[in-house]
């Protein structure tokens, strides 16, 4: 998991990097010292998922809208919010717009799994796909408790990974 996560980190810094406007969230705290441990997403052995927008659910404890990579490498989009019934009422409106998407049981919860195992091929597809049409339907909705990323935060939070992987090297 340890070489997911800084490939992905190193690819979306890239990004980051020639187009300032271009935000991702990397993990903020340093729970179970996983953030020292090179974990640059939320995430455990098994996964990570990265977002690229404000809004977490408390309940199931990740981000309500992001891109799960599994350690075979197998990736889906998971859209989650057992919190906030007016949070899944705009999710629904979502998993809708974008299609193809599985109901997890009763919860308001969603997948939309990838073909193979080309996590990076498939976050590609994502971010020219599917971000997109997140950010417009956030915009234009202002779902309460989802938000497009604020820049000056993120930011820093971007920096303060790069800097963690350096003292680590």
């Amino acid at each position: 998991m340890f070489s997911m996560h800084d490939e992905i980190f190193e690819f979306l810094v890239e990004l980051h990097k020639s187009d300032k406007s271009f935000l991702f969230v990397p993990r903020r705290t340093n729970y179970r010292s996983r953030l020292y441990k090179g974990f640059w997403f939320l995430g455990n052995d098994d996964y990570l998922k990265v977002s690229f927008w404000n809004g977490i659910d408390p309940k199931e404890k990740f981000h309500n809208i992001g891109f799960v990579v599994t350690a075979n490498g197998s990736s889906y989009i998971e859209i989650s919010a057992e919190d906030d019934e007016e949070k899944a009422d705009f999710l629904y409106m979502l998993v809708e717009r974008l299609g193809d998407f599985e109901k997890d049981g009763k919860k308001n919860a969603w997948h939309r799994h990838y073909q193979g195992r080309d996590y990076m091929a498939n976050l590609k597809d994502f971010l020219k796909n599917e971000k997109p049409v997140i950010d417009a339907m956030i915009k234009e909705h202002k779902p309460k408790g989802i938000t497009l990323p604020d820049k000056g935060v993120t930011t820093q939070d971007i920096e303060r990974v790069v800097r963690l992987k350096k003292i680590q090297k």
